[in-house]
């Protein structure tokens, strides 16, 4: 029920992208450590605007996985961002022990960090601050990320 619930987050997220934006004009691909993925995810990011770009992922973790789902704002002017962005990522995680089912989570994420990305495309970089909220229990979790992958040419 979850996964499926999961599922739906990321074809309705995906959807509202492609019919809004007119397509996928301008992806990135990047691997990123830390973050809403907590260990390590494999991130898509979609620029809506020249300062706006959605993001989903897959996060892997020791005992479970996550999709972050992110907007992130851009400010100042190519190579280099100051990145701003708020993000949902559902998952599950299970110990692998008998009597212990997977147990569905979700991290309410913020971010605020230093992005490297021509706007001709080529090598992305990014690190900053990414605190989680868990709101099943209340706690906040000092959290920070670091990417690197590929900025498509538009």
């Amino acid at each position: 029920m979850v996964r499926r619930g999961m599922g739906l987050v990321a074809v309705t997220t995906l959807s509202l992208v492609w019919g809004g934006a007119g397509g996928f004009a301008r992806p990135a691909l990047y691997l990123e450590g830390g973050g809403p993925g907590l260990l390590l995810s494999l991130n898509y990011e979609h620029r809506i605007a020249e300062a706006l770009a959605l993001r989903i992922g897959f996060g892997f973790a020791l005992l479970g996985y996550t999709l972050p789902i992110a907007l992130n704002v851009l400010c100042f002017s190519a190579p280099h961002h100051l990145e701003f962005g708020v993000g949902v990522a559902p998952g599950e995680f299970a110990l692998p022990l008998p009597g212990y089912p997977p147990t569905p989570v979700v991290l309410l994420a913020a971010h605020v960090g230093y992005r490297f990305s021509p706007p001709g495309g080529g090598f992305l970089f990014r690190i900053g601050f990414t605190p989680l909220f868990l709101p099943r229990t209340g706690q906040i979790l000092p959290w920070g990320a670091i990417a690197l992958g590929y900025a498509f040419a538009p």
